[in-house]
């Protein structure tokens, strides 16, 4: 195990390192084409950016100003602005698109943090007592499940049902987990 990993050609010394355990924190800016691979990136934990709406120049700004990684299906737009860090995606199918940024960028399953993140407005979520949410989520829900989260930010209620098991497995099916 190294103290300070190092640097993956691929990054530049702005890359954004976690302060306690030297880890690269991997931060993800989609364009516009790329919504429902935000989503799963989400998914998995990561902080990732998604416009529906976005220009070229605005998704160049954020990505370099807040070090994130771009990831878009426009093969010309990082070399006409020498982006450092980009994935250029290949695929219209959004598991393969996942496939490739893990694959492409070296992550592991060791780094996804699974069901953190609000999946609407991409902040964190955390655990929130049942008896704060009952009249924010159907009745049947509160009456089947026990453990709830909230984002800190859109306040969206989340909770473990049927969809994220179905998302869990087909996770496995396609060998990301």
């Amino acid at each position: 195990m190294y103290l300070f990993k190092p640097l993956p050609l691929y990054l530049n010394h702005d890359t954004v390192y976690n302060s306690l355990t030297f880890d690269l924190v991997m931060k993800f800016i989609c364009d516009d084409m790329l919504g429902r691979l935000a989503k799963w990136l989400r998914i998995l934990g990561f902080d990732t950016l998604y416009f529906k709406t976005i220009s070229d120049p605005e998704l160049l700004r954020i990505s370099l100003q807040e070090h994130r990684i771009l990831i878009t299906k426009d093969r010309h737009l990082p070399g006409r602005y020498m982006l450092p860090t980009y994935v250029i995606i290949k695929n219209d199918n959004y598991l393969l698109q996942l496939k490739q940024v893990l694959q492409e960028l070296h992550i592991t399953s060791e780094q996804f943090n699974i069901f953190s993140r609000c999946l609407i407005c991409n902040n964190i979520i955390e655990p929130i007592k049942k008896e704060l949410i009952n009249d924010k989520v159907p009745p049947y829900v509160y009456k089947i499940h026990t453990t709830f989260y909230k984002c800190v930010s859109c306040d969206k209620i989340f909770w473990e049902g049927t969809h994220r098991e179905n998302t869990v497995k087909k996770l496995e099916e396609t060998d990301l987990l």
